[in-house]
Order: C-alpha cells, then structure tokens, then sequence
C-alpha cells in the first residue's frame, strides 16, 4: 500500500498538500502520513516538506523549495561548476530576505542575505526533468555572491590571495566578465573594482 501511495507522487520531493491529496480516500491521512514516516519510507525534511527514502531527491531543487525565495549559489554553485576543488557538503543559497540555517535529516542548508536590487540578476534554470526544476546563480553570480560577505579584499593582494589561496579558485572559459560587470556595478559594491583588477592581470578579463 505504501508503495502505491509513493508512485502516485510523480517527485522525489514533494509537500504536503501533495500528499494529503494522494491520501484523501483515507478515513485518517494524517495517521497514515504518520506511519509512512514511522516506516520509512518517506523523510521529513522540514514541516510540510519530504521526500521518498529511496528516491533521487536534488538538495539544491530542496534548498529552492525549504526557503524562498533563493536560488542556490557560492560555493555550492561554484563547485557544481567546478569552479573550485570542494565538494561542498552545505547547500549555500542566497535570499533577500532574512538569514536562515535549517539542519534536516538529509542534510544543512544555508541562506545567506543580499542586496534586493541586484538578487534577480544572472540567476539560471535548471530543468531536472519535465515536473522539475530549480534555481542557481550562474558562475559570474556565484563568484559575486561569495565575495559579497567577505572582508579584507579591498587590495589587489589580499583579493588575489583570497581568491586563489583561500577558495582555491578554478576560473573557466565559462566566467563571462561582461555579466560580471553588470553585476557589480548594480551591487556599487566597492571589492568590485579591485576584483577586475585581479581578474585583468590574470589576464581572464581584459
């Protein structure tokens, strides 16, 4: 019976009006959701939210979904494209809203806060399947959004130093400057200046 109720939700993850729905022919679903979680089958991230045990649930597609709005950046985005060695264990997003951490059974997440006037810029979609999708800054996005929080990078050594001693930075064909400048300039953020400075003697921006 679990099983039937389980492929009647097509996502790995899903809430719970979903569920109840799937549950509406049973006299007493909020038991019943209690005996799927009692046995197993499905996890509750946060309240409201699950997933199947035995699914393949996407974390950044749960981050989107346990607190929002964000999309998933920093180092999460810069490791998924490979823009730094680490695997990074936190899923780090980015809100303008208020700053939150959630600890849940399948993992930590992270909300880090920014400026409201640039938090839509360069945010990418990701399309997992036909019902599934999230969000996630592009690399140039990722990169600003990471620099955003730090300090101590306001001279050309200490940003280089931080950049490529401290995050171990991997910059690719795939950083585009000129959507990097848009962005720093909507931010006014002042690391911008000295971040291109780097970037230009690198010779990645020019």
């Amino acid at each position: 019976m679990a099983q039937k109720i389980l492929d009647s939700i097509l996502s790995d993850e899903f809430d719970y009006n979903i569920l109840s729905d799937r549950l509406k022919g049973y006299k007493y679903p909020r038991n019943k959701i209690g005996a799927l979680l009692k046995s197993g089958v499905i996890i509750r991230v946060k309240k409201g939210l699950y997933v199947k045990a035995e699914g393949n649930y996407s974390k950044f597609l749960l981050a989107n979904m346990i607190y929002g709005p964000s999309y998933v950046s920093e180092d999460s985005a810069l490791s998924y494209y490979g823009m730094i060695p680490e695997l990074v264990q936190t899923v780090i997003s980015t809100t303008f809203a208020r700053k939150r951490h959630y600890s849940t059974p399948i993992g930590e997440f992270h909300f880090n806060v920014t400026q409201k006037a640039c938090y839509t810029a360069s945010v990418n979609r990701v399309e997992l399947d036909a019902q599934r999708a999230f969000l996630i800054a592009s690399p140039e996005k990722a990169l600003f959004d990471r620099l955003y929080h730090a300090e101590g990078i306001d001279t050309i050594p200490a940003m280089r130093e931080y950049l490529f001693d401290n995050m171990r930075l991997e910059i690719s064909n795939s950083l585009n400057c000129r959507n990097l400048g848009r962005i720093c300039k909507l931010s006014g953020k002042p690391f911008a200046k000295t971040l291109f400075q780097v970037l230009e003697n690198e010779g990645i921006c020019q």
